[in-house]
């Protein structure tokens, strides 16, 4: 999906523990996005990506056309644009797996970016407990 503009989420929707973007209604639902899908935005100008969870718009958000996002100040830094910027060319679409797993071991929440390491580290010694019980 191609965004044209971006509008910042009001102060109640931003924090590294909830980093979701709004999109309208009309891409949200069955056959659709559904919500808390991570989204994979990327900007095609810089190569700058982020990833955010998708999230319909129940009103809290003005002007949140079908070609608009809505994110917050984090996600613009992280795609190298600005609110002030009229117009911007961002590609939307679905995070694969790899893509959201990557993004969770780095992500700027400590709680998150830990227990994503921790859970890697018991898979990696589980599969190593799981061979060395053949020999």
């Amino acid at each position: 999906m191609k965004i044209n503009k971006v509008i910042e989420l009001p102060l109640s929707d931003s924090a590294y523990s909830n980093p979701v973007v709004r999109l309208n209604n009309i891409h949200i639902g069955k056959g659709k996005i559904v919500r808390r899908t991570p989204l994979h935005i990327v900007n095609p100008a810089n190569g700058q990506s982020t990833i955010r969870y998708a999230m319909g718009n129940g009103g809290t958000v003005k002007g949140l056309t079908k070609d608009a996002i809505a994110v917050d100040y984090d996600a613009t830094v992280e795609l190298g644009i600005s609110f002030k910027d009229e117009s911007v060319e961002l590609e939307v679409k679905p995070a694969s797996m790899v893509q959201s797993f990557v993004w969770l071991m780095n992500s700027p929440d400590v709680n998150v970016r830990l227990n994503t390491r921790l859970a890697l580290i018991g898979f990696v010694l589980g599969v190593i407990g799981f061979f060395a019980s053949f020999f």
